[in-house]
This record gives C-alpha cells, structure tokens and sequence, in this order.
C-alpha cells in the first residue's frame, strides 16, 4: 500500500513538473511561428499578441521576446500603426534585435516619418554592425541622409562603405550630393566628371554642372549691375562690359545642362532656370517661353 501511494506520488509530482516546463509554455509561441511560416499572419498575430497580454498583465513586459515578431508580422499585414507600436515597445524588452530596428525603420518610412526612420537605421548599424542586412540599411540610411541633406553624415557613413560598393552609381551619386551641398567644388568637379564620361544623362551630375555655371553667372551679373547703378560712371561701364563677357560664357554652359536635364525631365525649376538664362542672354522670345512653361509646370 505505502509503494502504491509513493509510485502515485511521483506520477502527480511528474505531470505537474511537466506543465510547467518551457515546452509547454511556449506552445502558443510555436503555433504562432508555423503559422508565420505558413503565412497566416492573422493567427500569428494573434498568438503573439496573447503571450505579450499575459507578460503585461504581470507587468513583466521586459522579458516578453515576441514583441518583435508581433511587429514584424503586424507589418506583413500593412497595419503599420500596430506594427510601430510593437516595435516600438520591442526596442526596451528581451525581443530588440536588429529585426526590430529593421521593420522599424519599414514602418516610419511608410508612414513617412523621415526623422524616425533614420534613427532606426542608424540605430541597425549602430548595434548590429555584422547582421544580415546591414548592406541594405546602410544604402537606406545613406538615401535619407541625401533626402534629408544630411551632407556631413553621409561622408561619415561613406568610410562605413565597402570599398567595393563604393563604384556603384547609387553611391557615387549619394557622394557628389553631399559634396556639392557642402559646396567642395573641387571635389565634387571632380567626380561629376567621372561619373558623366560613363553617365551622360546622370541628373546628379548634370545638376551640379548646371547649378555651379548658374551661380557663378547669376551673382557676378548681380553683383555688377549693382555696381554700376552705385557707380553710374564710363570706367564703371567699361568694366561692366568685361564681366559680362564672362557671366555670358557661365550663362551658356549652364545652358547646355539645363537643356539636356529639361530634355530628360520637364520640371518647373528647369524651365525657370532656362527662362532666366536665355533672358539674360537677350532671347527675349526663349525666355518668356520657358517662363511660362514653369508656370503651367508648377
């Protein structure tokens, strides 16, 4: 009788052992990666979100590890409101991982929070420097600096680059943006050159050429008709004539870029530029043309 009650003691200590072990536990955390993987995101999310219930419900969110793989499937079903929410609670428990900071990053950009996701990227490259999409990020990263003219953090970003990568047209393009917004003329010169003997109609280097010829031509006619209205005098006169033989050559090779960006893509901007120049250049006709064209393009 006594080896009776202790072989049922062991079977009820055992059963009860068993319930409480993880497997058991994680269960639910299991149903809901197969139907991930079997792309039920749905169900997923939903299991998921059962298990962060019970973890907030104790108060014991921190260690709750499915916050972001709730998140990232709350984005496969584009409920990008949720999904930032998620991941946004994932960053401070035992779920972050770079994951977190990825899909993070894919939600403020689809909800067009430019500021947000370029810290989420950052953030990716900050503290996962050797995980699996760091290439991908960092171009990301380096496509908002450039929208965001973030000049001196794309050069920082650009010894983060493999050399490798470093040729493509993506990055040389992302280079000379913020050269020439840093206004390294010489530089950025320099790598327009190469990148339009290979890229002809390269808008990044178009645009810095005609840019660069506009405003060296547009201040000194400035800067020289204001002299003359001050300094109303012969000499003034005969100097005005000598500046405007070279604000006529910049007008001109601004010309030509201006033309081909325009030929490319029509855009109000273009068609001022190309107003003002040929203005300036006495096409009067030209002129008043390509002014109303920025009007209609506007």
């Amino acid at each position: 009788m006594k080896l009776l009650k202790a072989l049922l003691g062991i079977i009820l200590i055992s059963s009860v052992t068993l319930s409480a072990h993880p497997l058991a536990r994680t269960k639910k955390k299991d149903k809901a990666l197969a139907a991930y993987e079997a792309r039920d995101y749905a169900k997923a999310l939903a299991l998921w979100k059962k298990t962060i219930a019970k973890y907030e419900s104790r108060n014991k969110q921190k260690k709750c590890r499915v916050y972001t793989k709730a998140g990232q499937t709350a984005f496969r079903l584009k409920n990008w409101d949720e999904a930032k929410n998620l991941l946004e609670k994932a960053r401070y428990t035992a779920s972050e991982n770079a994951r977190t900071f990825y899909y993070l990053a894919k939600v403020y950009q689809k909800i067009d929070n430019l500021s947000l996701e370029i810290d989420a990227l950052e953030n990716y490259v900050k503290k996962y420097p050797d995980a699996p999409h760091i290439q991908t990020v960092k171009k990301r990263l380096l496509a908002t600096y450039v929208e965001s003219e973030n000049w001196n953090q794309i050069l920082s970003l650009w010894q983060k680059i493999a050399p490798a990568s470093r040729d493509s047209i993506f990055y040389r393009n992302a280079y000379l943006a913020a050269q020439a917004g840093l206004k390294h003329t010489k530089e950025a010169d320099s790598l327009a050159a190469i990148i339009l003997k290979t890229h002809p109609n390269n808008k990044v280097a178009l645009k810095w050429r005609a840019g660069k010829y506009f405003e060296l031509a547009e201040n000194r006619y400035q800067s020289e008709m204001k002299a003359y209205k001050i300094h109303h005098t012969n000499a003034q006169y005969v100097k005005l004539l000598k500046a405007f033989k070279i604000v006529t050559l910049h007008f001109k090779r601004a010309l030509i870029y201006y033309r081909k960006l325009y030929h490319i893509k029509p855009t109000a901007a273009y068609a001022s530029r190309l107003g003002t120049i040929y203005m300036r250049l006495d096409n009067k006709a030209k002129g008043k043309y390509y002014i109303q064209m920025a009007k209609k393009l506007k």
